[in-house]
């Protein structure tokens, strides 16, 4: 079998043969003697099944110029590339032909090295293309649409990747607001506040470009890394505040914008970027407010926070011993038909005199000092119980996938733990799924796709999470030995805001399809969403639109709901 397949549509059986021998030593050949017989072929093979079509314009019935438009009419479809075949006048049918969607001519009587150049030419503009698209969708997902600067996560991932490859050097990190915005939007309106903001962002940009990275957070929030001694915290705030000001001036606006900045000097490299800047954000809120003070440094000085982590590190062992983690389920459903296929298991705390504790809170911390390890295995255990209690009740199989932290992927035990489970409670592999993000790839590739490969060698699913967050899947995506696809939830934020996104999401599902890898889309929240995925051919769908997160009890009662 060959990596590319070309369909001959042609009445005639001798055309067929002979451009099928010239091409079966590079191509797998499928043959339609009809237009009728051509769109089946392609609806049933679809975008991915096929490379290139070579179309004879003037079939008996359906004439290529027919199918031409009853392709181009259909989206399943109207991407494959069709290479037009006449006798007719070459001006006059290549105009036509070029304006129904043909990719490209071929003059009868056909040159055998003429026709491998252009379907060669046809192929490559078209993987070309599809590799533009991947990456301006990683661009999409790592910049902020109105600013340009790096999204959050974007910023973490450059930040990280920045100390990793000089440790030995000292940074400070810097996150930083308005003070006031929501009253400023309130008084002069969203259009002066988003010029505000790409104001500051680009005077921000001025001052660190070239010493360190930058982005934005989400709203008014911005943050910046640089080495110790670079650049001044102070400088650069007053920079910004002065770019603003001038800003306001020229709109003749007597408002003077009050920006606040927590500032963390990194006395550990080892701590997680996260956690970095959870320790800049915690600097910044004592400031909040105080007229006096606008800059604020991490320190020991910082003792209610201080005192919360510490609380929740002392009370973790004795937690997990409690029974205290919960696991909720966030169930995924088919797009086709509505019904939940399968749940994502997400930790819940419910810590006795706190209530429920959100994991934003202590999952940091978890990840810092290593205890993540601990609780992961409590959550795999839990979804192992929850798994066999389904088989024992004779409720249906519906597979139930864990999230795999930073620690317990790089953990040379994984693998073993994570087999023992399934044996203990006797339950299928298959049912047990194992999502792993997408950023987790670049750090240790070869170990990471070594390990990935011998849990689905066991028989697990392999999920790559949060895919789209960066530029490494795009890269090795065809190394990586996932069985599903799970698309940032962002390409569903940014669906309505950016009219190239819709087109960018469908070349990710094609691509995945053409791997025989399915797509879940994360974050859907509206029934517009969902009916763009239903029409792109993507698989499942996970967000609030289908169902919230849930307990066992509750979603036992949505499965069979439906």
């Amino acid at each position: 079998m060959h990596d590319k397949t070309i369909l001959i549509a042609d009445n005639s059986v001798i055309n067929r043969m002979q451009m099928g021998g010239i091409l079966a030593s590079e191509y797998n050949i499928l043959e339609a003697d009809n237009g009728r017989d051509a769109l089946d072929i392609m609806n049933e093979h679809g975008a991915d099944g096929i490379d290139v079509v070579l179309l004879d314009l003037h079939m008996p019935g359906q004439t290529g110029f027919d199918v031409l438009a009853e392709k181009q009419a259909n989206p399943a479809i109207a991407d494959i590339p069709v290479i037009v075949i006449t006798a007719d006048s070459v001006t006059a049918a290549e105009v036509r032909a070029l304006d129904a969607g043909a990719s490209d001519f071929l003059i009868k009587p056909i040159e055998p090295e003429i026709m491998r150049r252009r379907i060669h030419l046809v192929i490559n503009a078209r993987e070309l293309e599809e590799q533009r698209m991947l990456e301006e969708a990683a661009w999409i997902t790592d910049h902020d649409d109105l600013t340009g600067l790096y999204t959050r996560k974007a910023f973490l991932r450059e930040m990280q990747d920045m100390i990793d490859v000089n440790p030995s050097n000292e940074y400070m990190i810097a996150v930083w607001d308005f003070e006031n915005f929501k009253t400023f939007n309130e008084l002069f309106g969203t259009t002066l506040g988003d010029r505000m903001l790409i104001t500051a962002a680009h005077c921000m940009g001025e001052h660190v470009a070239g010493s360190g990275v930058y982005g934005r957070l989400g709203n008014d929030n911005f943050a910046f890394c640089i080495e110790v001694g670079q650049a001044d915290v102070e400088a650069i705030m007053e920079a910004i505040s002065g770019g603003i000001k001038a800003l306001l001036a020229q709109s003749n606006i007597d408002f003077t914008p009050s920006l606040v900045t927590g500032v963390y000097l990194v006395d550990d490299n080892g701590v997680e970027a996260s956690v970095m800047l959870d320790r800049a954000m915690m600097a910044r809120n004592t400031v909040k407010g105080d007229y006096d003070h606008h800059i604020a440094f991490y320190n020991t000085e910082l003792t209610e926070r201080m005192l919360e982590e510490q609380d929740i590190i002392n009370n973790m062992e004795h937690a997990l011993d409690n029974g205290e983690f919960h696991v909720q389920l966030q169930p995924v459903h088919d797009i086709v038909t509505g019904r939940p296929v399968s749940a994502e298991a997400l930790v819940r705390w419910h810590r006795p005199g706190h209530g429920v504790v959100s994991p934003g809170v202590f999952v940091p911390l978890f990840e810092e000092n290593g205890f993540i390890s601990k609780m992961d295995h409590d959550i795999w255990e839990q979804v192992c119980q929850i798994l066999a209690n389904r088989r024992d009740e004779g409720l249906p199989e519906i597979p139930i996938s864990v999230n795999l932290s930073r620690r317990s992927i790089f953990d040379s035990s994984l693998y073993d733990e994570i087999v023992a489970l399934v044996e203990k409670y006797d339950v299928k592999p298959s049912l047990f799924r194992i999502e792993i993000t997408e950023s987790s790839y670049t750090e240790n590739m070869g170990l990471v796709i070594s390990m990935v490969t011998r849990l689905r060698d066991y028989g697990f699913t392999v999920l790559m999470d949060d895919f789209g967050s960066g530029y490494s899947s795009f890269n090795a995506f065809s190394d990586i030995p996932v069985n599903i696809l799970k698309a940032d939830m962002v390409f569903m934020q940014n669906l309505e805001r950016n009219p190239r996104v819709a087109s960018i999401f469908t070349s990710i599902v094609n691509m995945a399809h053409s791997l025989d890898i399915p797509v879940i889309a994360e974050g859907v929240e509206t029934k517009e969403q969902f009916e763009f995925l239903r029409s792109v051919g993507c698989d499942y769908a996970q967000g609030y639109y289908c169902a919230r997160p849930m307990d066992l009890e509750a979603f036992t009662a949505h499965v069979d709901e439906h």
